[in-house]
């Protein structure tokens, strides 16, 4: 009997600790992320970008059997240079590259869902900025 009540206690502290494990990282993951889009900042102002917006918000619609469905997008940034727009996308980690294909759907979303000219990866690892474009994305092609 004893033997089943020190198991469930010792599952339940495994159970408590595991949860603030998980919350301490889901912390430590935002503050890399805002640590990352600080540096890109500086990253774009440097290289002549324009912040316009961080986090602008925009809906990109869907029309599924017939109805339409808006879904909420979040870029990092929308930026200009010259005459051109981009929206930016911000990466620090496994998926900074173009070549994830996470990345690559995240970029040609935004490259269909903002009114932009190309989009934007921002490596702040390696400290890159990469202007990507997708040729059959409509106007953004062309």
């Amino acid at each position: 009997m004893w033997l089943l009540v020190a198991f469930v206690l010792g599952l339940i502290v495994a159970v408590v600790v595991l949860r603030r494990v998980a919350a301490w990282l889901g912390r430590w993951r935002g503050f890399a992320g805002r640590r990352a889009e600080r540096k890109a900042r500086r990253l774009l102002e440097s290289a002549g970008y324009d912040i316009l917006n961080v986090h602008p918000k925009t809906d990109a619609v869907v029309i599924v059997d017939g109805r339409r469905v808006a879904i909420p997008i979040l870029a990092d940034f929308l930026v200009t240079r010259g005459s051109q727009r981009f929206a930016v996308e911000v990466k620090s980690g496994k998926e900074r590259h173009v070549t994830s294909g996470a990345t690559r759907r995240q970029l040609l979303e935004y490259a269909c869902a903002y009114d932009v000219d190309a989009v934007l990866l921002v490596d702040a690892v390696d400290r890159r900025i990469l202007e990507v474009r997708f040729p059959y994305a409509g106007k953004y092609g062309s």
